[in-house]
């Protein structure tokens, strides 16, 4: 088995019903900030349909 580096590994997981939690390194507050917008910029890329009709 691997061990965990928190230096390098990102965790998700999941609370409950529809609240989850990202957790990743970053060497300094503007590297979390770049990574954060980049990963928000990638899900608000996502398109979601459900019975037909698109989720946003």
């Amino acid at each position: 088995m691997e061990k965990f580096d928190p230096a390098k590994d990102n965790v998700l997981a999941r609370l409950g019903s529809d609240e989850f939690v990202f957790a990743c390194h970053c060497p300094s507050e503007a590297a979390c900030l770049e990574k954060m917008q980049g990963l928000q910029a990638a899900f608000a890329k996502e398109e979601i349909a459900l019975d037909g009709q698109r989720l946003s």
